[in-house]
């Protein structure tokens, strides 16, 4: 369903409801909206936020908590984004007549692309809202009616009770709308029913049960407080480091350790964990008293502390870059968190997020706005990094960007630093080993989604060492006396294994050849307060940030010029589009080259947590320089690689998508001997099997159809596409898709056709990227339309398949497509032959456009039949099973507009991994089976070509002859 059937059934004129306008939401987490809606049928109505719309189910029970228990769920046509704050009244006499209340609104996040399990009928997911929240499953069921039914379960988890919505509803004493079918209110309290007195009852058990889990929790948490106090800290320089490192965990095993899915389970908040049991029995429970003053007099007990308010707003400390950490033991190094700085005031019990550039966060993290308010003091100014962690404990800035998309529901962590206010006390002028002390005590353990950021005092060197065996991208060194102060300076030293820094954006070149939006990126740095020239970035784009980094680039055109050009720029300085110097690009590089400009610079992404004015010359001696030899002044390393924000006001995106934040850290894990060579470094997840029979995993498709795309791509390239894409491998349920969808992927093309229902956007590629684009998202089988997307309703091939029946031997399938060749021959058309990878044979016929879709359909039923009537005992031309055993079908049905057939060199989605490979005439009779090339053999044969087996195909022009 579409926004299109949203509007037709409503007449905006006469209905409070919003238009169909676009929403601007790009970088936004996806949300959720339930809504009680008073119709003539009482019902609730369920919107998940996908693909610019709000997918949409009605209800009728409303959800219920209790784990599987299942409400049905019937889809309805999508709604506007705006539509997720509609409340009141639809007038009588209109759709939907009655009263709406918004019931619950948040979050939601589900495992990969929403739209993939929108159509494989199956969507997993969580919510994180007021009363809905945790582990959830919408699963699509085969009963029929107009419109497609789903059933709504809760999955058994922290957030699960013996409540559903009407008893939320109840036990709060909500007086709700109803309707009487004509669109009139009528109010009653809670349609239900249970009687409020035994709702009373379970409200008052669940917060019973509630506390005794909350308090259990924190007598464990006290005895693992202890137990850790207690431990023995070690003396630097009494342990070898790598055991000093081992001993306190910095290498994140700590923060792992308490995110795993047990420990989740066994942790409650008595206030938040379960906000369904909360909010019945919030009359009952009561908030844990925060010990402020105990806190207070531990604060004011630091050296330096001041009795003065809290530093609500301050800005955050940044570390200067240097080649390698500070020696001594009077140096902390902390790990070098690869995620979002976030700074937090809580105050009087209320917290509020901040970015590093000051955009308000709260709406987009509640989760930790719920964790902060938990904590057990009222007041506290917090700084830390806002991450993801990986396997292995590394930061996955790739990942966190998915759970900000939607697109994953991997844990956040908020792994705090630093400590400048606690209890009303300002403690920035304590020394950092005391903030640290305090912090330490604060956050709770084990840690969950708040974590404290350990350190290891003195073993710079040795500790940066060993970060850089594990994969970790560097060290945060720290004063151990400091103070906490706004800015930048010598207190914080980063020392990275790799060279990554921030430029400013300050022009582009234009495209050559068939590059669109723009050629190159030239960036500058701020040098003695200047914006000094240092090189361009051209490459590491993928084509839809060209198309819309470009838009946003355009909007910023100046006609003065932005920096000074050195002499010796290799292109012609009228070819610059000069802009504002307002954005800034993260790039990797590898050194400085003698001219003081990067060399063999990449993008990697636009920062949305930094401004122009944040960007600073280079530090002398960095990692940069180490790389590269540069002995230049100019040719200086730039700051590290921190959280990342660009200009929202410029981009128009708060996490502005790259092909670099799609590309997973494990896509270099594929090794099937199949695969030989790299994988991809798009495709994520390539060690998973997907097919059944055979160890070929995702990666191994990737690595198949990117080595034989020049041969599959003159075929395939620029044709109307039909997919088979299977999530869960062959062993799960695969499903067929031919309209476009952005979540394909940037490289993956649409094209508008007319159909029945009016116009629709299908999907095409025309080159390698697209290809891998699709299989990123699962897709194993191609099926081309008979005709190129210029041409829609100009097929330029015929396809005829040879199914056998039941009873049919190999070679009788050889020799009918020999005598379809031949019966083709002497119609005056030359044809060639594919294994299908199934059961038979496809004889394939390119003609030279002109004739209709109905022209050629006609001319492929004709001859089958032509062939049937000639020898009924071998042929049939009807897909009646009856009439086939012994014989075989010979398929003209796949030459009708909008029919496809299997491309040569497509995988089959089949036991074993088969591949549909075009042969010569000549090869078929040493050929002995349909399905006589896998993906690896397929893969093999591919790499000895000299030729193409369809030699000519395309330049045959042949016209279709007429039955007269």
């Amino acid at each position: 369903m579409s926004l299109r059937d949203y509007a037709r059934k409503r007449r905006f004129d006469e209905t409070p409801e919003p238009q169909d306008t676009p929403a601007a939401r790009a970088g936004k987490r996806p949300i959720f909206v339930v809504q009680l809606h008073h119709a003539s049928s009482r019902h609730y109505d369920f919107r998940l936020e996908m693909d610019g719309a709000l997918k949409s189910w009605a209800v009728p029970k409303g959800p219920s908590l209790r784990p599987g228990e299942k409400r049905l769920a019937v889809e309805v046509e999508d709604h506007p984004l705006s539509y997720a704050t509609f409340a009141g009244d639809i007038p009588r006499g209109h759709y939907g007549a009655g009263h709406v209340d918004v019931f619950d609104h948040g979050h939601w996040a589900c495992s990969g692309d929403p739209l993939e399990g929108l159509a494989a009928g199956k969507l997993d997911f969580t919510l994180s809202g007021a009363k809905l929240q945790g582990a959830w499953k919408l699963v699509r069921t085969n009963m029929r009616g107009k419109q497609k039914q789903w059933l709504l379960m809760k999955r058994s988890d922290a957030h699960a009770a013996d409540l559903d919505a009407d008893a939320l509803l109840e036990a709060q004493g909500v007086e709700v709308a109803s309707s009487d079918g004509r669109g009139a209110r009528v109010t009653k309290r809670g349609a239900v029913k249970k009687t409020a007195t035994r709702k009373a009852a379970e409200g008052k058990v669940a917060a019973e049960k509630v506390a005794t889990e909350g308090a259990a929790a924190r007598k464990a948490d006290t005895k693992q407080s202890a137990a850790t106090k207690s431990a023995p800290k070690g003396v630097a320089g009494k342990q070898l480091p790598a055991k000093e490192i081992a001993a306190k965990e910095i290498a994140t095993k700590k923060v792992v350790a308490g995110s795993s899915d047990a420990q989740r389970r066994t942790r409650v908040n008595p206030v938040r964990a379960t906000p369904a049991a909360a909010a019945v029995a919030d009359s009952t429970a009561k908030t844990p008293r925060k010990a402020n003053a105990s806190w207070r007099r531990r604060a004011l007990a630091l050296d330096r502390a001041a009795d003065g308010g809290m530093p609500v707003g301050f800005g955050p400390q940044l570390a200067t870059l240097r080649a390698s950490p500070p020696s001594g033991d009077d140096w902390l190094h902390e790990l070098k968190w690869d995620g979002y700085r976030l700074l937090v005031d809580l105050v009087d019990g209320a917290a509020k997020l901040r970015s590093r550039g000051g955009l308000a966060w709260n709406a987009t993290f509640p989760e930790v706005v719920q964790a902060v308010e938990a904590l057990p003091v009222s007041n506290a100014c917090l700084d830390g990094e806002l991450v993801v962690l990986g396997e292995g404990g590394q930061t996955d800035f790739a990942e966190l960007q998915r759970v900000i998309g939607g697109t994953s529901t991997a844990p956040l962590r908020y792994i705090v630093f630093d400590l400048p206010g606690l209890a009303g006390v300002d403690l920035s002028d304590s020394a950092l080993s005391g903030r640290k002390a305090l912090l330490r005590d604060l956050l709770p353990t084990p840690p969950h989604l708040l974590a404290y950021s350990d350190h290891v005092t003195g073993h710079g060197r040795e500790v940066f060492a060993q970060t850089g065996e594990r994969g970790i991208e560097g060290v945060v060194s720290k004063r151990a006396g400091s103070r906490y102060r706004e800015g930048r300076g010598g207190d914080w030293i980063k020392s990275k294994h790799e060279d990554r820094d921030e430029f400013v954006v300050v022009g582009f070149t234009v495209p050559k050849g068939a590059r669109q939006g723009f050629g190159s990126l030239l960036m500058a740095t701020r040098d003695d307060g200047a914006l000094r020239y240092v090189g361009r970035v051209g490459t590491g784009f993928d084509d839809e940030l060209l198309r819309t980094l470009h838009k946003t680039l355009c909007g910023m055109e100046r006609k003065e010029t932005t920096v000074d050009l050195p002499d010796h720029v290799p292109f012609p300085r009228g070819s610059v589009h000069w802009v504002a110097p307002t954005l800034v690009a993260e790039v990797a590089f590898r050194g400085w080259g003698k001219e003081g400009l990067l060399r063999q610079a990449a993008f990697k992404r636009l920062r949305i947590d930094k401004t122009a004015d944040d960007v600073v010359a280079p530090t002398a001696g960095a990692g940069a320089r180490r790389a590269a030899g540069a002995t230049s002044p100019r040719a200086r390393p730039a700051s590290a690689r921190p959280s990342g924000r660009t200009r929202a006001a410029a981009a128009g995106d708060t996490a502005a998508p790259t092909a670099h934040a799609r590309i997973s850290g494990r896509a270099a894990t594929a090794t099937s001997k199949a695969a030989a060579g790299a994988v991809p470094d798009r495709i994520t997840h390539p060690g998973r099997v997907v097919f059944e029979g055979a160890k070929y995993t995702k990666g191994d498709v990737a690595a198949y159809y990117r080595a034989v795309a020049p041969w599959l791509l003159p075929e395939l390239g620029g044709r109307p596409l039909s997919l088979l894409r299977c999530p869960d491998g062959t062993t799960g349920q695969c499903f067929f898709q031919k309209h476009h969808a952005a979540s394909l992927g940037a490289a993956v093309r649409s094209v508008a056709l007319e159909q029945k229902s009016g116009t629709e956007q299908y999907l095409y590629v025309d080159d390698v990227d697209g290809l891998l684009d699709l299989v990123q998202m699962n897709t194993l089988e191609l099926h081309p339309w008979g005709s190129r997307v210029e041409a829609p309703e100009s097929p330029d091939c015929m396809v005829f398949d040879l199914d056998p029946g039941e009873g049919v031997d190999w070679k009788a399938i050889v020799a009918a497509a020999r005598d379809v060749r031949d019966k083709l021959k002497a119609a005056g058309l030359q044809s060639f032959v594919r294994l299908s990878g199934g059961k038979g044979l496809h004889v394939v016929v390119p003609i030279a456009t002109g004739p209709s879709w109905d022209d050629v359909r006609g001319f492929c039923e004709g001859f089958a039949q032509a062939m049937a009537a000639h020898a009924p005992e071998r042929y049939v031309a009807t897909m009646s099973k009856a009439k086939r055993p012994g014989k075989i079908f010979i398929d003209w049905l796949r030459n009708a507009r909008g029919a496809t057939s299997v491309a040569s060199w497509s995988l089959r989605a089949r036991k074993g991994a088969p591949v549909a490979v075009p042969l010569r005439w000549e090869d078929l009779g040493a050929i002995r089976k349909p399905d006589a090339f896998d993906l690896a053999s397929a893969r093999e044969r591919a790499s000895r070509l000299r030729k193409d087996p369809w030699d000519g195909f395309a330049e045959l022009g042949q016209q279709l002859p007429r039955w007269d």
